[in-house]
């Protein structure tokens, strides 16, 4: 009796069992070489590199801006300042303190500062930093009308204050000028049958070399109807006015001596006084200063355009004398905003 391993005879099995068994052993060794030789880019797109393809699509989802339409926030206007933001013209400073950055390519922002509004828009996170900005298309004063005139009044008062103590402060340097009680008195009553008028607006900025050499280079241009594209509106006041295709133009919205500040230039406007052509709404109606309506007058080295406003008020468009002509088309074209 043998014990151990038992031993086949394999040339005693038949040969179709051994040939089946040869081509099973050399396809399963096919197949792992195969299998070996591949690489994990023979699954991936035509050109090889899923990774450049992943980041081609990382790229286009971040270009995308995330922005939500029709927002509406309510609060008061304030300019951006000097921040850490470099996106925004103005902020939104809500009741509970927060904020959200503004700009608008067609809302006057600088006529709101200061203002309670609600604004409409599309809303987005800020590039650099958390913080939301929103492309303003549309902004309400809440302020009513009536408590908008009580300011009017209280302003026109203040301005009429103002104006007596530069009065008293001129009379007080030239003492030849000073009248009698008698002649004071007169006048005083006279002040009080007379309507509140804010301090008329001085001549245009003073005349240094810079100023006068933008004015020579406003009064250059040619003034025909065609080249008179451009506009500047405000809802705040709800009035137009034309502006010269090669002009820049900024508003400086309500100022200490005026209802409305608009500057003109040859040049960008930074500063208040650097447009050799100004457009200003004051107090008082043309008829009560003896003016008529759309006529142009002269006053030293300047030269002044008059149009009447609503309650009360009017417009002068002043400038350097050789810019009369663009004077004189502001001034006739100056309308309400429809």
């Amino acid at each position: 009796m043998n014990v151990g391993r038992k031993s086949y005879n394999w040339a005693s099995l038949p040969y179709n069992f051994m040939k089946k068994s040869f081509n099973l052993i050399l396809s399963s060794t096919l197949l792992v070489t195969l299998s070996a030789c591949s690489s994990p880019g023979d699954s991936q797109s035509d050109d090889g590199n899923t990774d450049d393809l992943n980041d081609r699509q990382e790229v286009t989802q971040e270009e995308v801006i995330r922005e939500t339409k029709n927002v509406t926030y309510t609060g008061i206007v304030k300019p951006a300042g000097v921040s850490i933001y470099s996106e925004g013209t103005h902020r939104l400073v809500m009741e509970d303190g927060k904020f959200i950055l503004l700009e608008s390519n067609t809302k006057d922002l600088n006529g709101y500062v200061n203002e309670e509004v609600k604004v409409l828009g599309a809303i987005r996170p800020t590039t650099e930093t958390d913080a939301m900005i929103m492309r303003v298309e549309g902004i309400e004063l809440l302020q009513p009308k009536e408590e908008e005139t009580v300011e009017e009044t209280q302003t026109d008062n203040t301005m009429q204050q103002s104006t007596d103590i530069a009065e008293r402060e001129t009379s007080t340097e030239e003492p030849e000028a000073e009248t009698t009680p008698e002649t004071t008195d007169a006048n005083e009553e006279v002040s009080e049958n007379t309507p509140p008028v804010l301090p008329s607006t001085p001549e245009v900025a003073e005349a240094s070399p810079a100023f006068l050499g933008r004015a020579k280079k406003m009064a250059s241009e040619d003034f025909g109807s065609s080249n008179w594209s451009q506009q500047y509106c405000t809802a705040h006041i709800g009035f137009c006015i034309p502006v010269h295709k090669n002009w820049w133009y900024k508003s400086f919205g309500a100022t200490s001596t005026s209802y409305w500040h608009v500057e003109m230039n040859s040049e960008s406007i930074e500063n208040l006084g650097d447009g050799p052509i100004i457009v200003v709404l004051n107090g008082e109606s043309l008829q009560a200063l003896q003016i008529q309506d759309g006529s142009i007058h002269t006053e030293g080295s300047s030269v002044v355009g008059y149009r009447s406003w609503t309650n009360g008020r009017h417009f002068e468009v002043r400038a350097d004398s050789s810019l009369r002509s663009a004077v004189e088309y502001i001034t006739v074209n100056l309308q309400a905003q429809e």
